[in-house]
């Protein structure tokens, strides 16, 4: 069975880093979502199902102010405050 995702492994991802691109996250929290393609919605149009549950999770995080925009397309980081909350969370 595959190791649920959550909110937790997204951030502890990032506080274990400076910055990261959304390729360097998904092979850092599941390295195995190539094997998560499924149809999705009314089109079944195949979708990466852990890579989009992946970036959910990020924009909840970006939503709560713990996550920015790192200047190139596709990478973050943590903010200041995501800093002060995941890393001593996670690295104490």
């Amino acid at each position: 069975m595959p190791k649920q995702i959550d909110l937790f492994d997204i951030a502890q991802a990032y506080a274990g880093t400076g910055t990261l691109s959304n390729k360097s996250l998904y092979n850092k929290v599941a390295p195995n979502s190539g094997d998560s393609v499924q149809p999705v919605g009314k089109c079944r149009q195949k979708h990466n199902i852990l890579n989009r549950k992946i970036r959910w999770y990020q924009q909840d995080l970006k939503r709560l102010g713990l996550l920015e925009p790192a200047g190139n397309r596709s990478e973050w980081r943590l903010t200041d405050a995501g800093k002060k909350k995941w890393v001593s969370e996670f690295h104490d």
